[in-house]
């Protein structure tokens, strides 16, 4: 079953599938009861599941400036759902060099080797799970129908990048989408379906009235506070490639660091650093005014800010955090 993935694929790839879908080409499949929405790659179909996928690929291309290498390395590794991309032999890895040869697959004949992958937020990609191959299954018989029978299915309008990757603004974006559902004979049936609502998947943690009035009658310091999250990206190849997420909370004028954690899972994170933010207004009092950088740290306080009136801006980054955040990054993988 696994070979007639890679010789399916292969066979597509050499037919020109990407000759015939432009990057940035958008469509969605339907399998089951999960939706996943196709981008079209370099090389690649990047498949993301539901709208808590497809939410990770809208902040993962939507940068209204250029971002630092470890910001982009976070959003890389913040994406979720499954993908079919083609390599070179030299950059697969070993455990997938070794399933090609147990599949008796003459991969040192093709231009490209076919790779299908699973990814989920703070994990290194790695081989789809035994229940993922019924999708890619769905893909390589939507792209086959595609090239056969819809190869005049999408054009310009049906795109949601510009040459250059960059979003379209939301006026030029079709506002439904070309979505494939699989028949039970095979056949694929096309329709049009609205583009998933805003997901938020961060978790927000309020206080109780009690609390939430102790610090919304607290004095402001008339300071500015920032608040940042980053990956940690793992350097040391005898831990598990899972990537932590780290919180500093700190003072915009003097650096000085009011807060931090580190934590695998959201929950407790998002719990944990709503008391990293109180125990610093304990200790400072309460800032006249919170920035944070990334959609992800806005969502963790925005309820917590509303409670307090504690007002709340989304910039677009901080000065000097890549220098910390590489020094944590040095601190964690020593």
């Amino acid at each position: 079953m696994k070979k007639q993935f890679y010789e399916k694929a292969s066979e597509l790839y050499a037919k020109g599938i990407f000759d015939l879908l432009d990057m940035g080409t958008l469509f969605a499949l339907n399998v089951g009861k999960d939706t996943y929405y196709c981008v079209v790659e370099d090389n690649a179909i990047f498949m993301y599941k539901n709208q808590r996928g497809f939410e990770s690929w809208i902040e993962l291309i939507d940068q209204e400036e250029e971002i630092s290498d470890l910001r982009a390395l976070e959003l890389e590794y913040m994406k979720y759902g499954i993908s079919l991309s083609f390599d070179d032999l030299e950059n697969l890895s070993k455990p997938e060099v070794k399933e090609l040869k147990q599949l008796e697959i003459d991969y040192r004949e093709m231009e490209l080797i076919p790779r299908f992958r699973h990814h989920d937020e703070l994990t290194l990609p790695y081989r789809i799970k035994e229940d993922e191959f019924d999708v890619m299954n769905a893909l390589l018989i939507t792209l086959t129908d595609i090239m056969e029978n819809n190869f005049n299915l999408f054009d310009e309008e049906r795109k949601l990048l510009e040459e250059d990757e960059d979003l379209l603004d939301e006026e030029e974006v079709e506002e439904k989408i070309k979505t494939a559902t699989i028949e039970e004979d095979s056949k694929v049936f096309w329709n049009e379906a609205e583009l998933p609502e805003d997901f938020d998947r961060y978790p927000s943690p309020r206080l109780n009235e009690k609390e939430a009035n102790t610090y919304r009658r607290m004095r402001s310091n008339g300071k500015e506070w920032d608040l940042h999250l980053f990956i940690v990206p793992n350097a040391n190849e005898s831990k598990a490639h899972l990537f932590p997420i780290a919180g500093v909370l700190f003072d915009d004028d003097s650096k000085k660091m009011l807060g931090y954690s580190l934590t695998r899972d959201y929950d407790e994170y998002c719990e944990d650093f709503l008391g990293e933010l109180l125990d610093a207004m304990d200790d400072f009092g309460k800032p006249e005014i919170l920035s944070v950088s990334t959609p992800r740290a806005e969502s963790l306080v925005r309820t917590l800010c509303e409670q307090i009136d504690l007002p709340l801006q989304l910039v677009s980054s901080f000065e000097d955090t890549d220098t910390m955040e590489v020094q944590l990054i040095k601190n964690y993988n020593y």
